[in-house]
């Protein structure tokens, strides 16, 4: 990512990284960040100031900028003749100084070789960290774990002998879990979104119905999880409805946390789904293993549970009446 940073300080059993780089390179990669740590990871940005530009060559082709044609924006200076002043060309001026200017450019003077090069994908390091430099820095920071990074998807050859690459927990495929993040959901939905607006309280109640009797079709256990950010609670609430359970998290605790903290510890033994259409919760929840299922694809699910269920009623209603219908009478008594 064209980033240079410092050697990690450790503290405890967690490493602080800094450094900088370009904002350009660094689009998205908090996200990244959060998803191969597992939650436990976090990035703290805040604005270094101008610094040359890593791809100037790139940048210049695309912008298509000529100093030539920039009037406005001359490069071009000014110096005094006899008197006078007289406008050099920006390419002529230094053979008309007189001085130095004062001026030195980064890229004319040679990078340290000891500064390690950082390329997407991959990581350099210079051969000036020799063993005896090594050895001090693990004397003060501790032992240097080095990462193999390979493409996503290749494993090697000693991991293929030991059968001990990627270990998947022993999970039970039966019952599935699938955990909801209520108000997500119910602002994704167009016709529970109008409803909420005059009544949040009523949108809540036909979310949980609705969930209900999605639950009474599939063969998932369903945890529907509603913010309680600012209301005063100590631990969360959970009521059991009809066949869900309902949660209203804690005092300063969003439904994300409270999901993404779930789907850790239920994911250990049991499949677990989220239903959520934030981008960011559902990085967070992969990288706990679990599957994610989009607002609109929970819809369908749902509606199409309620209309099972419609027909499933329907023709027991129907069997029924006809039951009825056709019952001979009794002959009681003459």
């Amino acid at each position: 990512m064209s980033a240079t940073f410092d050697p990690p300080e450790t503290d405890g059993a967690s490493a602080v990284i800094t450094g900088f780089a370009p904002v350009s390179e660094m689009r998205g990669y908090p996200l990244e960040i959060t998803a191969y740590t597992r939650g436990e990871g976090s990035l703290v940005c805040m604005p270094k100031g101008y610094l040359p530009c890593h791809n100037a060559e790139e940048v210049i082709a695309e912008i298509g900028y000529d100093a030539e044609r920039d009037l406005e924006n001359t490069g071009d200076s000014v110096f005094c003749s006899h008197g006078a002043g007289v406008i050099i060309k920006w390419y002529e001026a230094e053979s008309h100084m007189h001085v130095e200017s004062g001026l030195s450019f980064q890229e004319d003077e040679p990078e340290p070789e000891s500064e390690p090069v950082v390329t997407r994908g991959a990581v350099y390091q210079a051969p000036a960290f020799d063993k005896e430099l090594q050895a001090i820095f693990e004397r003060t920071y501790g032992p240097v774990k080095r990462r193999d990074i390979r493409p996503q998807g290749t494993i090697s050859g000693e991991e293929i002998n030991q059968k001990s690459y990627w270990p998947v927990p022993e999970r039970n495929n039966d019952p599935e879990y699938l955990l909801i993040d209520g108000y997500n959901i119910m602002y994704a939905w167009d016709d529970l979104k109008d409803v909420a607006e005059r009544d949040i309280d009523t949108a809540r109640q036909i979310l949980m119905d609705r969930i209900c009797h999605y639950q009474s079709v599939s063969r998932c256990i369903c945890i529907l999880v509603f913010d309680a950010y600012r209301v005063p609670r100590d631990v969360e609430d959970v009521i059991q409805y009809h066949n869900i359970s309902v949660v209203f998290t804690k005092q300063a605790e969003t439904a994300d946390t409270y999901i993404e903290r779930a789907t850790y510890e239920i994911g250990k033994k049991h499949r677990v789904r989220v239903a959520t259409s934030d981008m960011a919760e559902q990085m967070i929840v992969m990288g706990h293993g679990a599957r994610r299922v989009s607002a609109n694809e929970l819809k369908m699910d749902v509606d199409d549970a309620i209309r099972r269920l419609r027909d499933t009623v329907t023709d027991f209603n129907e069997k029924e009446s006809m039951k009825h219908r056709h019952k001979p009478f009794q002959n009681i008594g003459k």
